[in-house]
């Protein structure tokens, strides 16, 4: 009887030990989750504010040449009449 406790106190000691390092891993992996949980937001933060300054870019751009555009027309109508 006394053996079967002293096996049966082990095997509770190993099982408690085993407990443990699951806690242990487990609350590792969290954290690491939590860490690439983190990056994926800053990540993305940093995508949408490069498009952003992408579209202004763009924005700035396409208004360049849309002026350009009704200047170029100008000078040529200024220039039809001028030929007459």
């Amino acid at each position: 009887m006394k053996q079967k406790l002293e096996l049966g106190a082990s095997l509770l000691e190993e099982a408690e030990y085993c407990a443990q390092q699951a806690r242990s891993q487990l609350s590792a992996v969290q954290k690491r989750v939590d860490e690439l949980e983190i990056d994926k937001v800053r990540n993305e933060d940093a995508r949408v504010a490069s498009e952003r300054r992408m579209q202004k870019q763009l924005d700035g751009i396409m208004g360049v040449i849309i002026e350009n555009e009704r200047a170029s027309k100008k000078d040529y109508e200024e220039w039809k009449l001028a030929a007459k």
